[in-house]
């Protein structure tokens, strides 16, 4: 049997070269309803038997009605069941129901379910651990699945995992697995693959014994999202082994003026698969004297000849020019990757909670700034 699996939509009215808004939504926001019905459609193509998502299917816990009603048109499209859990961007508490997908619980091909616990949801003969975004993911999993009482084959979770090779930060996350905790969960309860969702970077950090996949974003949500995003991950639950599928939507491209050189000569970015089926945005940071050449490149087709003398057009839906000299200092917080901004986040609980002057006040605080830091610098 086989299961689709995306992550991290991020449905919301994107103000980066967002456009005007049209039945109230913007085209950053239907770019991601075009990436999630490509997906679906992909999903069924593979005789998949259902879709998860695994988490932040809205960017905040308040989306605007005409947001939820593009998602849930979007999810009505599909020929195939979806099975929603809440991440961290649209829970408002950690109280049951406390999220924005409360707004999609009456969708006849939505299945949301916003509490951890081990099910069969995959039919009679699996199990799996479902779990929605908790701080110390690591703990709460394990005490799960030791109270499962039975093996449990496949854990579906939002989370980071963490390997060897990952930089401090990742490592100091608390809302972070490792892959040392995956394999320990398969030798004692056998677990057979770890599917998670939260961290917008795709990897496939072991392809065996277990399984370990990072699904990533399926669409770019600012410009410091990572490029290996746009994917679909087919598991097949009998023989513990996944299929990615590249998955056309929006991609956010920050370039020097070299680069936007070369992109005219038609020497592409190589992290960036099938661009031109995508709906491209350019960020182009150069001097004064360089913007008018800049402009005139932005302006006109970009185009380049693949082998056999097939000729692609950028599909360049809007950029923008940002001064050289002050655009790395000024962007550099707004547009940390995501794994960056739950360490941020964890310094903003930590320095809440021990200057409050009560827990209450304190983790109350700490949601209210990190919600405002999310708004003010696009945050994944």
């Amino acid at each position: 049997m086989k299961v689709g699996v995306i992550s991290d939509l991020h449905y919301e009215n994107h103000k980066i070269l967002g456009g005007p808004l049209e039945a109230g939504v913007n085209r950053r926001c239907s770019d991601i309803g075009e990436a999630v019905r490509a997906a679906t459609r992909e999903a069924t193509t593979r005789r998949c038997w259902h879709v998860v998502v695994t988490g932040d299917i809205f960017d905040n816990p308040s989306p605007a009605p005409e947001v939820i009603g593009q998602a849930a048109s979007d999810f009505s499209h599909s020929a195939l069941k979806l099975f929603l859990m809440p991440g961290n961007h649209e829970r408002s508490s950690d109280t049951k129901g406390h999220n924005a997908l409360i707004a999609l619980k009456e969708s006849r091909q939505c299945i949301v379910d916003d509490e951890p616990s081990t099910t069969k949801a995959m039919g009679p003969h699996r199990s799996e651990l479902w779990l929605p975004f908790v701080e110390n993911p690591r703990e709460f999993a394990e005490n799960l699945l030791k109270l499962a009482g039975h093996p449990v084959e496949y854990v579906f979770l939002h989370a980071g995992i963490v390997s060897e090779d990952s930089e401090f930060w990742a490592k100091e996350s608390r809302n972070a697995i490792s892959v040392e905790d995956c394999e320990r969960w398969a030798k004692e309860y056998g677990v057979r693959g770890v599917i998670a969702g939260d961290w917008h970077g795709h990897r496939i950090l072991k392809d065996h014994d277990p399984l370990i996949v990072q699904v990533g974003s399926l669409t770019q949500v600012d410009f410091g999202d990572p490029a290996n995003c746009g994917k679909l991950v087919v598991l097949d639950t009998d023989a513990a082994t996944v299929e990615v599928v590249d998955i056309p939507g929006p991609r956010l491209i920050s370039l020097n003026m070299a680069e936007l050189r070369a992109m005219a000569k038609g020497q592409w970015p190589v992290a960036y698969p099938n661009l031109a089926s995508c709906s491209t945005y350019l960020r182009v940071s150069c001097t004064a004297e360089e913007r008018s050449e800049a402009e005139g490149i932005l302006e006109s087709s970009i185009t380049r000849e693949l082998p056999g003398g097939v000729v692609e057009t950028l599909r360049l839906t809007d950029w923008m020019i940002v001064d050289a000299a002050t655009a790395p200092e000024a962007q550099a917080i707004l547009e940390l990757p995501p794994e960056k901004k739950f360490v941020l986040d964890d310094v903003v609980r930590t320095w809440c909670a021990e200057n409050a002057p009560a827990v209450e006040v304190g983790e109350r605080a700490a949601e209210m700034a990190i919600r405002y830091l999310n708004s003010v610098g696009g945050a994944s």
